[in-house]
């Protein structure tokens, strides 16, 4: 119950700003492992910044199957077993990462790759990525509400 509850301006109180790296900063963590475990992350958006639409259509361009990450890096390339994009917005601020794995060996390879994906991508997507990663979204979040709507009857 919402009653008793005070009314009036927030008193959530002010976080300071979210302080990122100046320099692109490398590290490398070995585990005597087949298998290289490579992350690639920058600076995201809020919740209600305006540029969150378009960073959401990216990841969408970018991931999945489908997407052009895990077409260009492991259908063609062959050099990743798995690769994928993330954003994640928060109140503050947020993260966009690109995740793969893949051969030790190949790490240098397949970065010269995500970083070529990148930059095709902001040189412009195709008005067709563009309409699927929409299509695919709107589905998301139909299901979305699905679930919350049979959740809610569950109650």
């Amino acid at each position: 119950k919402l009653e008793g509850l005070a009314t009036g301006p927030s008193t959530l109180p002010v976080r300071p700003r979210i302080s990122w790296p100046k320099r692109v900063r490398r590290a490398r963590l070995e585990a005597g492992r087949e298998q290289a475990q490579v992350v690639l992350a920058w600076p995201g958006c809020a919740v209600t910044d305006p540029d969150r639409a378009a960073l959401t259509i990216a990841e969408q361009i970018l991931s999945g199957q489908g997407g052009r990450l895990f077409s260009s890096l492991r259908e063609k390339s062959g050099l990743v077993y798995g690769v994928g994009a993330e954003l994640s917005c928060g109140w503050d601020g947020g993260l966009f990462a690109l995740s793969m794995s893949t051969e030790p060996q190949r790490v240098e390879a397949a970065l010269s790759g995500a970083y070529a994906e990148l930059e095709s991508l902001a040189a412009g997507p195709d008005p067709g990525e563009i309409k699927a990663a929409l299509q695919t979204l709107q589905a998301s979040v139909q299901a979305h509400v699905v679930q919350m709507l049979m959740a809610d009857h569950r109650l």
